[in-house]
Protein backbone atom coordinates (compact mmCIF):
# COMPACT_ATOMS: atom_id res chain seq x y z
CA UNK A 1 0.00 0.00 0.00
CA UNK A 2 1.39 3.33 -0.92
CA UNK A 3 1.72 6.35 1.12
CA UNK A 4 0.15 9.36 0.51
CA UNK A 5 3.11 11.38 0.67
CA UNK A 6 4.95 9.56 -2.26
CA UNK A 7 4.99 11.03 -5.33
CA UNK A 8 1.55 11.28 -6.94
CA UNK A 9 2.04 14.55 -9.11
CA UNK A 10 0.05 14.21 -12.30
CA UNK A 11 2.55 15.34 -15.18
CA UNK A 12 1.97 13.63 -18.08
CA UNK A 13 0.45 15.74 -20.94
CA UNK A 14 -1.98 13.76 -23.63
CA UNK A 15 -3.98 14.29 -26.06
CA UNK A 16 -8.14 14.10 -26.09
CA UNK A 17 -9.06 11.06 -26.46
CA UNK A 18 -11.94 11.83 -28.91
CA UNK A 19 -10.81 14.49 -31.26
CA UNK A 20 -7.25 13.74 -30.42
CA UNK A 21 -6.67 17.95 -29.91
CA UNK A 22 -3.62 19.45 -27.92
CA UNK A 23 -6.43 22.42 -26.36
CA UNK A 24 -7.25 21.52 -23.48
CA UNK A 25 -8.45 24.11 -20.32
CA UNK A 26 -8.37 23.13 -16.44
CA UNK A 27 -11.62 23.14 -14.72
CA UNK A 28 -10.33 22.66 -11.11
CA UNK A 29 -8.54 20.25 -9.13
CA UNK A 30 -10.89 17.40 -7.74
CA UNK A 31 -10.32 15.55 -4.16
CA UNK A 32 -11.93 13.12 -1.72
CA UNK A 33 -12.15 12.38 1.46
CA UNK A 34 -11.14 8.71 0.40
CA UNK A 35 -7.42 9.49 -0.61
CA UNK A 36 -7.64 12.92 0.97
CA UNK A 37 -4.52 14.85 -0.09
CA UNK A 38 -4.79 13.56 -3.30
CA UNK A 39 -5.59 16.09 -5.36
CA UNK A 40 -6.77 15.72 -9.42
CA UNK A 41 -6.37 18.09 -12.45
CA UNK A 42 -9.38 18.17 -14.40
CA UNK A 43 -9.53 19.34 -17.83
CA UNK A 44 -11.92 20.07 -21.26
CA UNK A 45 -11.12 20.03 -24.63
CA UNK A 46 -11.77 22.99 -26.78
CA UNK A 47 -12.66 21.62 -29.79
CA UNK A 48 -15.34 18.90 -29.05
CA UNK A 49 -15.80 19.43 -24.94
CA UNK A 50 -14.53 15.91 -23.78
CA UNK A 51 -13.67 16.31 -19.89
CA UNK A 52 -11.03 14.12 -18.54
CA UNK A 53 -7.76 13.86 -16.31
CA UNK A 54 -5.05 16.30 -18.06
CA UNK A 55 -2.42 16.20 -16.81
CA UNK A 56 -2.66 12.46 -15.70
CA UNK A 57 -0.50 9.88 -14.09
CA UNK A 58 1.77 7.46 -15.63
CA UNK A 59 0.69 4.10 -15.54
CA UNK A 60 2.49 3.48 -12.58
CA UNK A 61 1.10 6.31 -10.57
CA UNK A 62 -2.38 5.11 -11.56
CA UNK A 63 -2.09 1.45 -10.22
CA UNK A 64 -1.02 2.95 -7.10
CA UNK A 65 -3.88 5.27 -6.65
CA UNK A 66 -6.45 2.14 -7.68
CA UNK A 67 -4.39 0.29 -5.10
CA UNK A 68 -5.49 3.42 -2.24
CA UNK A 69 -9.10 3.12 -3.56
CA UNK A 70 -10.35 0.12 -4.08
CA UNK A 71 -9.46 -1.57 -1.09
CA UNK A 72 -12.12 0.34 0.96
CA UNK A 73 -14.24 -0.20 -1.60
CA UNK A 74 -14.47 -4.28 -1.00
CA UNK A 75 -14.16 -3.83 2.75
CA UNK A 76 -17.96 -1.61 2.42
CA UNK A 77 -18.69 -4.26 -0.15
CA UNK A 78 -17.43 -7.41 0.27
CA UNK A 79 -17.99 -9.94 -2.67
CA UNK A 80 -20.13 -12.25 -0.03
CA UNK A 81 -22.27 -9.41 1.10
CA UNK A 82 -25.44 -11.00 2.16
CA UNK A 83 -28.16 -8.48 1.56
CA UNK A 84 -29.37 -9.78 -2.07
CA UNK A 85 -31.20 -6.48 -3.17
CA UNK A 86 -28.35 -4.54 -2.46
CA UNK A 87 -26.32 -6.43 -4.69
CA UNK A 88 -29.03 -7.05 -7.46
CA UNK A 89 -30.16 -3.15 -7.66
CA UNK A 90 -27.55 -2.59 -10.36
CA UNK A 91 -28.65 -5.93 -12.52
CA UNK A 92 -31.93 -5.73 -12.39
CA UNK A 93 -32.13 -2.15 -13.67
CA UNK A 94 -29.70 -3.73 -16.47
CA UNK A 95 -32.35 -6.46 -16.66
CA UNK A 96 -34.91 -3.74 -17.13
CA UNK A 97 -33.35 -2.05 -19.84
CA UNK A 98 -31.94 -5.05 -22.28
CA UNK A 99 -34.49 -8.19 -21.77
CA UNK A 100 -36.53 -7.08 -24.60
CA UNK A 101 -33.49 -7.39 -27.02
CA UNK A 102 -32.64 -10.80 -25.78
CA UNK A 103 -36.13 -13.02 -26.10
CA UNK A 104 -34.64 -16.19 -25.68
CA UNK A 105 -32.02 -15.69 -22.66
CA UNK A 106 -28.60 -15.08 -22.31
CA UNK A 107 -26.54 -18.26 -22.67
CA UNK A 108 -22.98 -16.19 -22.97
CA UNK A 109 -21.71 -13.29 -21.06
CA UNK A 110 -18.46 -11.45 -20.39
CA UNK A 111 -18.51 -9.03 -17.74
CA UNK A 112 -15.76 -6.62 -18.08
CA UNK A 113 -14.57 -5.44 -14.89
CA UNK A 114 -16.70 -7.81 -12.56
CA UNK A 115 -16.01 -6.61 -9.35
CA UNK A 116 -17.54 -8.99 -6.74
CA UNK A 117 -19.23 -10.60 -9.77
CA UNK A 118 -22.99 -10.00 -8.57
CA UNK A 119 -23.67 -9.30 -12.22
CA UNK A 120 -22.73 -12.77 -13.04
CA UNK A 121 -25.18 -14.07 -9.93
CA UNK A 122 -27.90 -12.33 -10.88
CA UNK A 123 -27.85 -13.80 -14.69
CA UNK A 124 -27.00 -17.20 -13.34
CA UNK A 125 -30.71 -17.55 -11.17
CA UNK A 126 -32.31 -16.25 -14.32
CA UNK A 127 -30.24 -19.37 -16.08
CA UNK A 128 -28.36 -21.66 -14.90
CA UNK A 129 -26.76 -22.74 -18.06
CA UNK A 130 -25.45 -19.51 -18.94
CA UNK A 131 -21.62 -19.55 -19.56
CA UNK A 132 -19.88 -17.03 -17.75
CA UNK A 133 -16.67 -15.23 -18.44
CA UNK A 134 -15.16 -12.41 -16.37
CA UNK A 135 -11.99 -9.88 -16.88
CA UNK A 136 -11.14 -8.85 -13.22
CA UNK A 137 -8.14 -7.18 -11.74
CA UNK A 138 -8.28 -7.92 -8.00
CA UNK A 139 -7.48 -11.16 -6.72
CA UNK A 140 -10.29 -11.55 -4.20
CA UNK A 141 -12.71 -11.07 -6.56
CA UNK A 142 -11.01 -13.24 -9.25
CA UNK A 143 -10.96 -16.16 -6.33
CA UNK A 144 -14.68 -15.37 -5.73
CA UNK A 145 -16.42 -15.12 -9.37
CA UNK A 146 -14.49 -18.64 -9.87
CA UNK A 147 -15.54 -20.80 -6.67
CA UNK A 148 -18.91 -19.27 -5.94
CA UNK A 149 -20.09 -18.85 -9.73
CA UNK A 150 -17.85 -20.90 -11.76
CA UNK A 151 -17.25 -18.56 -13.92
CA UNK A 152 -14.03 -18.49 -15.89
CA UNK A 153 -11.44 -15.15 -15.60
CA UNK A 154 -9.91 -14.86 -18.91
CA UNK A 155 -7.89 -11.65 -18.22
CA UNK A 156 -6.70 -9.61 -15.19
CA UNK A 157 -5.95 -6.29 -16.54
CA UNK A 158 -9.28 -4.18 -18.65
CA UNK A 159 -6.24 -3.15 -20.95
CA UNK A 160 -3.97 -5.74 -20.85
CA UNK A 161 -4.24 -9.26 -22.19
CA UNK A 162 -7.59 -11.51 -22.63
CA UNK A 163 -7.39 -15.43 -23.53
CA UNK A 164 -7.88 -15.01 -27.19
CA UNK A 165 -9.65 -18.46 -27.91
CA UNK A 166 -12.96 -16.59 -26.91
CA UNK A 167 -12.91 -14.12 -29.63
CA UNK A 168 -16.59 -13.51 -31.28
CA UNK A 169 -17.59 -15.57 -28.44
CA UNK A 170 -20.50 -13.41 -25.89
CA UNK A 171 -24.00 -12.41 -26.57
CA UNK A 172 -23.74 -10.25 -23.87
CA UNK A 173 -20.63 -8.00 -22.89
CA UNK A 174 -21.46 -6.05 -19.75
CA UNK A 175 -18.96 -2.95 -19.41
CA UNK A 176 -20.41 -0.89 -16.47
CA UNK A 177 -19.14 2.17 -15.23
CA UNK A 178 -15.89 0.82 -16.34
CA UNK A 179 -14.57 2.62 -19.08
CA UNK A 180 -13.96 5.57 -17.28
CA UNK A 181 -11.10 4.53 -15.32
CA UNK A 182 -9.53 3.40 -18.21
CA UNK A 183 -6.33 5.91 -19.46
CA UNK A 184 -6.31 4.86 -23.40
CA UNK A 185 -10.02 3.87 -23.48
CA UNK A 186 -9.98 3.46 -27.49
CA UNK A 187 -7.82 0.36 -27.87
CA UNK A 188 -10.77 -1.76 -24.71
CA UNK A 189 -13.65 -0.80 -27.07
CA UNK A 190 -11.97 -2.28 -29.72
CA UNK A 191 -10.96 -5.31 -27.78
CA UNK A 192 -14.33 -5.78 -27.13
CA UNK A 193 -15.62 -5.64 -30.48
CA UNK A 194 -13.49 -8.50 -31.09
CA UNK A 195 -14.59 -10.87 -28.35
CA UNK A 196 -18.42 -9.44 -29.18
CA UNK A 197 -20.60 -12.20 -31.15
CA UNK A 198 -21.64 -11.01 -34.64
CA UNK A 199 -25.31 -11.17 -33.00
CA UNK A 200 -24.60 -9.81 -29.96
CA UNK A 201 -24.82 -6.52 -27.70
CA UNK A 202 -21.99 -4.82 -25.73
CA UNK A 203 -23.87 -3.05 -22.75
CA UNK A 204 -21.99 -0.21 -22.10
CA UNK A 205 -22.90 2.15 -19.00
CA UNK A 206 -20.96 5.41 -17.55
CA UNK A 207 -21.93 8.10 -15.40
CA UNK A 208 -23.35 11.09 -17.25
CA UNK A 209 -21.86 14.88 -17.67
CA UNK A 210 -25.22 15.97 -18.24
CA UNK A 211 -27.08 14.71 -14.97
CA UNK A 212 -24.61 14.94 -12.38
CA UNK A 213 -27.04 14.42 -9.00
CA UNK A 214 -23.51 14.72 -6.54
CA UNK A 215 -20.60 16.96 -5.15
CA UNK A 216 -18.59 17.68 -8.33
CA UNK A 217 -15.26 18.49 -6.77
CA UNK A 218 -15.64 15.83 -3.86
CA UNK A 219 -17.57 13.05 -5.53
CA UNK A 220 -18.46 13.25 -8.93
CA UNK A 221 -14.56 13.80 -9.97
CA UNK A 222 -12.85 10.83 -8.25
CA UNK A 223 -8.66 9.95 -8.95
CA UNK A 224 -9.94 6.59 -9.86
CA UNK A 225 -11.60 7.90 -12.93
CA UNK A 226 -9.60 9.42 -15.88
CA UNK A 227 -12.50 10.04 -18.25
CA UNK A 228 -16.17 11.49 -18.13
CA UNK A 229 -18.63 11.41 -20.85
CA UNK A 230 -21.80 12.32 -22.04
CA UNK A 231 -23.79 10.45 -24.61
CA UNK A 232 -22.47 12.16 -27.60
CA UNK A 233 -19.00 11.85 -26.63
CA UNK A 234 -19.66 7.88 -25.80
CA UNK A 235 -21.41 7.44 -28.95
CA UNK A 236 -18.39 8.96 -30.65
CA UNK A 237 -15.44 6.75 -29.09
CA UNK A 238 -17.37 3.88 -29.61
CA UNK A 239 -18.48 4.86 -33.52
CA UNK A 240 -14.49 4.91 -33.83
CA UNK A 241 -14.05 1.48 -31.99
CA UNK A 242 -16.12 -0.32 -34.48
CA UNK A 243 -19.39 -0.18 -31.98
CA UNK A 244 -22.69 0.86 -33.42
CA UNK A 245 -24.96 2.15 -31.07
CA UNK A 246 -28.26 0.17 -31.26
CA UNK A 247 -30.12 2.00 -27.99
CA UNK A 248 -28.23 4.92 -26.63
CA UNK A 249 -29.78 6.95 -23.79
CA UNK A 250 -28.95 9.65 -20.80
CA UNK A 251 -30.90 8.82 -18.16
CA UNK A 252 -31.96 11.16 -15.38
CA UNK A 253 -30.57 8.53 -12.29
CA UNK A 254 -27.06 10.04 -13.82
CA UNK A 255 -25.91 7.28 -16.20
CA UNK A 256 -25.40 7.22 -19.84
CA UNK A 257 -25.97 3.91 -21.19
CA UNK A 258 -26.28 1.71 -24.43
CA UNK A 259 -26.48 -1.58 -26.47
CA UNK A 260 -24.05 -1.72 -29.14
CA UNK A 261 -23.28 -4.18 -31.84
CA UNK A 262 -20.52 -4.82 -34.10
CA UNK A 263 -20.15 -1.34 -37.11
CA UNK A 264 -18.18 0.26 -39.79
CA UNK A 265 -15.41 2.67 -37.89
CA UNK A 266 -16.73 5.57 -38.11
CA UNK A 267 -14.97 9.27 -37.06
CA UNK A 268 -17.77 11.81 -35.45
CA UNK A 269 -16.71 14.95 -33.76
CA UNK A 270 -19.06 15.73 -31.05
CA UNK A 271 -19.60 19.99 -30.10
CA UNK A 272 -20.30 20.23 -26.72
CA UNK A 273 -17.64 22.41 -25.45
CA UNK A 274 -19.78 25.58 -24.60
CA UNK A 275 -22.92 23.05 -22.89
CA UNK A 276 -20.30 21.38 -20.37
CA UNK A 277 -18.37 24.46 -19.31
CA UNK A 278 -22.01 25.89 -18.50
CA UNK A 279 -23.15 22.92 -16.48
CA UNK A 280 -19.69 22.95 -14.72
CA UNK A 281 -19.83 26.71 -14.39
CA UNK A 282 -23.62 26.56 -12.58
CA UNK A 283 -22.38 23.30 -10.64
CA UNK A 284 -19.54 24.99 -9.05
CA UNK A 285 -21.34 27.81 -8.12
CA UNK A 286 -21.80 25.79 -4.77
CA UNK A 287 -18.33 24.88 -4.39
CA UNK A 288 -18.30 27.10 -0.86
CA UNK A 289 -20.50 24.67 0.79
CA UNK A 290 -18.73 21.75 -0.52
CA UNK A 291 -15.31 22.28 0.83
CA UNK A 292 -16.83 23.21 4.27
CA UNK A 293 -18.20 19.67 4.18
CA UNK A 294 -15.19 18.06 3.03
CA UNK A 295 -13.31 19.53 5.92
CA UNK A 296 -16.47 18.56 8.12
CA UNK A 297 -16.01 14.82 7.05
CA UNK A 298 -12.11 14.42 7.31
CA UNK A 299 -13.07 16.04 11.07
CA UNK A 300 -15.35 13.09 11.74
CA UNK A 301 -13.13 10.28 10.79
CA UNK A 302 -11.61 8.05 13.38
CA UNK A 303 -7.98 8.27 13.87
CA UNK A 304 -8.16 4.59 12.89
CA UNK A 305 -9.60 5.17 10.02
CA UNK A 306 -6.96 7.88 8.75
CA UNK A 307 -3.98 5.68 10.08
CA UNK A 308 -5.51 2.94 7.52
CA UNK A 309 -5.22 5.21 4.02
CA UNK A 310 -1.96 6.35 5.58
CA UNK A 311 -2.76 9.86 6.12
CA UNK A 312 -0.17 9.71 8.80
Amino acid sequence: MIHWKTHLKANVFVPCPICQSLRHEKICLSRTTRIPFLRTPISICKDCGFVYVNPRWTRTQYDAVMDLWYPCKWEWDPPTDPDESKRYVKWRKMDERISEFYPNGISSLLDVGAGQGWCIEYLLKKNPKLKACAVERWEPCQKHIEKSYGAKVIGSQIDGEWDLHFENNFELIVFRHTLEHILDPLPVLKRLRRFLSDTGYAYIVVPSMREIHTELIHDFFRPCHVSYFCKDTLESLCFQAGLEPFVLKESKQGEVWGLFKKGETKVLKPDVYQETKQIIRELRKKEWFFNWKFWFKMNRMTPAYLQKIKVF
